[in-house]
């Protein structure tokens, strides 16, 4: 009897041994996968800080792109404008007659009128510069106004690849 009871003994101390490692094991493994958790969690959070930063650069390009259209609309109305008194300019112009300048200046009657004329036709000259150079440059900076933002074709290609990106990390 004392045989058999030692034998249940041994068997018992043999399985709580067993037990005991199996219980190690797992706990080793808990460890384990809450280590890979926790770094899980951190590469989750820099993911979603990278995302918020790349959301935060789209939105300010967008508003660059927003801001420069609509300082090209404005530069078109402003030449527009500026074409409309050029016409109208050229249009009195060519109405008034084909008289140079310098038949004008020598149609004067006398002293005063000669200087009189001379003054206004200097300053319409001046205005007449003054609006093609306005116009000019106008033209010219709508135009690289508008290659820069067709420049940005592929900046936009980029963003909405950025978005879809963020979008499926997101997810």
């Amino acid at each position: 009897m004392n045989k058999g009871f030692l034998t249940a003994v041994a068997v018992v101390l043999i399985c709580m041994q067993t037990v005991s490692f199996s219980a190690t094991d797992n706990s080793s493994e808990i460890a384990s996968k809450e280590s890979e958790n926790v770094t899980l969690s951190a590469e989750i959070t820099q993911l979603n800080t990278e995302i918020e930063g790349t959301r935060l650069e789209i939105a300010q390009l967008q508003q660059d792109i927003d801001d420069s259209d609509i300082l090209i609309n404005s530069l078109n109305t402003e030449i527009d404008n500026n074409k409309e008194l050029l016409k109208d300019r050229l249009l009195s112009m060519y109405l008034s007659g084909t008289a140079s300048n310098l038949e004008i200046i020598l149609g004067a009657t006398d002293f005063e009128d000669l200087l009189n004329k001379v003054e206004y036709v200097s300053i319409i000259a001046e205005n007449d510069s003054k609006l093609i150079g306005d116009l000019t440059q106008q033209v010219d900076i709508s135009n690289k106004a508008r290659d820069v933002l067709n420049g940005n074709d592929m900046r936009d290609n980029v963003i909405a690849m950025m978005k879809d990106s963020c979008e499926m990390v997101a997810s």
